[in-house]
């Protein structure tokens, strides 16, 4: 694995580098890795508090060093306890002059131990007041009477916070020194790591996992824990986690009960991502709340990482009754880089589960009501049909889009567009095919709320800025120009939101011609002439889209990556050939107007031909006296039938239909 880091046997040190170059508050000693407060903030008749042990647990150490925490914070070498010598160095820099004297936190480890301890006693021995109070507080480890004792982990951040508050308040080093001795009786922590972290300079991690796999019980040096587990979920993760903090046979357990008050850190071992971490921490507080435990503080974050590792320490601080204070010292200022700095209400530090906000009246569904201009029964059954043959279309494409995605993009065009059909067939039956302006509302606010990602944004939108052309209450429309219209204003709007413009091997290639041509060949034929036209609006989409394959892309994920070698047409914009195709197909068999067929004139028997010479005679001798009469008549009746010819026509426009 590649590493942003120059030289690893200096990593350390440039890593110390770049921190003080970020707060100026802080000081870094030549030649050692101390960071102290500046002169300016440190006072020297308080307590000064020393923390530190191996580097890579980072923001541990130097991230602690603040106002109301520690006035000094002493690293080694990665995974290494410093030496004697700089943390010697330390305590001459916060304790010369300072009768309030020196406090010691370092990590139970027994090389901060020696270490910590051996830089102690030569300070005393140059006249020093300095105590030490090494931290553990792991409740993995199954007994007390080990030599070594409870590892020091990420519940060491609320004894230096507690005991920086009281120096930071005037209490005397003896006092301090007794109280983060029985803040560790109250305390535990426990780890879960899904993958090891690697070392500076090294490729591969110091342990591997296979998938549902984590070493559970863990401390912050990359070794394995207690046991490997398997598990499906955060949940069962959380729940093994506190099997271990709560493990009633055990003696270094976290006595909990019902009626107990506790803060909780949350504590990313460094390769966490941060949403999987706010779903430790929901499950850690739902798992302790349904023990009746009140979690009154939660701090999360990279407090004290172990490099990269992909894992979570919980840390809880059980709060009795006589130390409510611990909870006031929690919430003292400190100006520290790395504590977290919690949102609480405008009146409380109190930690609660808030209830959710109503979202009555927010909802975007509540502005589904039908109106706007009305389709009639036949329109709703083209609009019906041509939408579901638009959604079988992108079905049956799938893998063909996500081929064409391959290479430019992620792979998962065809997919996407899939799962937008899949969304908008599951409303189907509530969709309003009689109000456009409704309709198309309800298929943006489908493909916004179930696709994810750019796709979804710009089909919403399209449809979004369609639907304006609808909401009007006048009755007598050019249905064909409104479509076509609304059709353009949909492109106008990915346009301005989505910055690209046609030619830049988008869906705009596929829409803007259909559109350019539909606008074109004008509203003002019969019905079966608009759809002509739109038939012509269809392929010139499709010719649009196959001449994608010679553009270069200048918007869109595939604008970023070579695209070199690559010979085929955006699928984006094939897509939108395709579903184009398919519901004017349909939409076409639905409105087609077909000539009705001839009706043969009925045969007649042929007349006696006494009766015809009769007829003959009677019709000679009323010619004179009707002639003039008859030649006006058939002169109306001309008239009457060439309106009503006209009258038939009329009633086919494509507007009349809709």
């Amino acid at each position: 694995m590649t590493q942003l880091i120059n030289n690893p046997n200096y990593v350390v040190d440039e890593s110390l580098n770049g921190f003080v170059m970020s707060n100026p508050g802080l000081r870094l000693v030549e030649r050692q890795r101390i960071v102290l407060l500046e002169t300016e903030q440190f006072q020297r008749d308080k307590v000064a508090i020393i923390v530190g042990g191996g580097a890579g647990h980072e923001p541990f150490g130097p991230g602690f060093v603040g106002r109301g925490m520690a006035a000094a914070s002493v690293l080694g070498g990665v995974f290494s306890s410093p030496p004697a010598g700089p943390i010697l160095a330390a305590i001459r820099a916060v304790g010369r002059d300072n009768p309030a004297g020196v406090l010691l936190l370092p990590l139970n480890y027994t090389g901060d131990r020696l270490h910590f301890g051996l830089a102690s006693e030569r300070a005393k021995l140059e006249g020093f007041k300095v105590k030490m109070v090494p931290v553990g507080d792991d409740s993995a480890v199954k007994t007390k009477d080990s030599a070594a004792g409870r590892r020091g982990l990420s519940g060491t951040l609320f004894v230096t916070k507690i005991c920086g508050a009281l120096a930071e308040q005037g209490s005397e080093l003896g006092k301090i020194k007794s109280e983060a001795k029985h803040i560790q009786e109250h305390l535990g922590s426990v780890g879960i790591s899904v993958q090891g972290c690697t070392l500076p300079g090294h490729s591969t991690s110091l342990f591997h996992l296979n998938h549902g796999e984590a070493e559970l019980g863990l401390g912050i040096h990359g070794e394995a824990g207690v046991r490997k587990v398997q598990f499906n979920n955060a949940e069962e993760a959380v729940g093994q986690m506190f099997n271990i903090l709560m493990d009633a046979e055990s003696p270094t357990r976290l006595h909990l009960d019902g009626d107990s008050d506790v803060a909780l850190i949350v504590n990313n071992l460094g390769g966490t991502s941060i949403m999987e971490q706010n779903v430790m921490i929901g499950e850690a507080i739902k798992h302790l709340e349904a023990f009746g435990v009140r979690v009154r503080r939660c701090y999360a974050g990279h407090l004290m990482t172990s490099l990269n590792m992909a894992g979570i320490q919980f840390s809880v601080l059980k709060i009795p009754g006589d130390k409510q204070y611990w909870f006031d010292l929690l919430d003292e200022p400190t100006n520290a880089q790395a504590w977290p700095k919690c949102v609480y209400t405008s009146s409380s530090f109190e930690r609660f589960t808030p209830s959710y906000i109503s979202d009555e009246g927010l909802r975007w569904t509540a502005h589904f009501e039908g109106k706007g201009l009305q389709l009639s029964e036949r329109g709703q059954i083209a609009a019906r049909e041509g939408l579901s043959a638009a959604l079988l279309a992108l079905r049956h494409n799938e893998e063909l889009l996500n081929t064409l995605d391959t290479g430019v993009g992620d792979g998962d065009c065809g997919t996407t567009l899939v799962n937008a059909a899949n969304a908008i067939e599951e409303l189907i039956g509530e969709l309003n095919f009689e109000y456009p302006y409704t309709l198309l509302l309800q298929l943006g606010h489908a493909v916004e709320s179930r696709v994810p990602g750019t796709t979804g944004g710009l089909y919403a939108i399209f449809f979004t800025a369609a639907a304006e052309w609808f909401d009007t209450s006048e009755t007598d429309v050019n249905w064909a120009k409104c479509w076509a219209l609304a059709w353009k204003e949909g492109i106008k709007e990915i346009i301005d939101y989505g910055g690209a413009k046609p030619g830049d091997r988008t869906m705009l290639d596929a829409l803007c011609p259909a559109s350019h041509r539909f606008l074109e060949e004008g509203f003002d034929g019969n019905t079966n002439q608009i759809l002509e036209s739109l038939g012509k609006a269809i392929a010139a989409a499709e010719a649009g889209a196959q001449e994608t394959t010679n553009m270069i892309a200048r918007a869109g994920r595939a604008s970023y990556v070579s695209q070199e070698g690559y010979a085929q047409p955006d699928a984006g914009a094939i897509a939108v050939s395709l579903w184009l195709r398919a519901m004017y197909e349909a939409i076409r068999t639905v409105l087609w107007e077909h000539e009705p067929e001839p009706v043969p004139e009925p045969t007649q028997e042929p007349e006696p031909l006494e009766e015809k010479q009769e007829t003959a005679e009677s019709d000679t001798s009323s010619s004179s006296s009707s002639s003039s009469s008859s030649s006006s008549e058939s002169g109306d009746d001309g008239e009457k039938m060439e309106k009503k010819k006209k009258k038939k026509k009329k009633k086919k426009k494509l507007f009349g239909i809709f």
